[in-house]
């Protein structure tokens, strides 16, 4: 009976450590997704990438995904910052 809750616990706690790995792994992904997606938009603007409505929907995308990472909702935080990538790289190939 002692050897079965101890084992219960040793699960608990290895299960709890691996959670606070993969969080900080995708939050880590979130920072990173997050700060090259405001890099790509500068280099565009930059670049000339004058389509109001193109920056527009980028920047809503960005500004969306820092929301979520300060909720820690680090999925879509990781999701958005890839959309507005995505969207600001076809942008500039037009």
């Amino acid at each position: 009976m002692i050897y079965r809750s101890l084992l219960i616990i040793f699960i608990a706690a290895i299960s709890a450590g691996c959670s606070g790995l993969i969080s900080s792994d995708i939050s880590q992904q979130c920072s990173e997704m997050l700060a090259a997606a405001e890099t790509d938009l500068d280099n565009a603007k930059a670049g000339g990438l004058s389509d109001a409505v193109s920056i527009s929907k980028a920047a809503g995308l960005i500004t969306a995904a820092a929301v979520q990472k300060q909720f820690e909702k680090y999925e879509g935080c990781v999701d958005k910052a890839q959309r507005a990538r995505a969207f600001i790289a076809d942008t500039v190939k037009k």
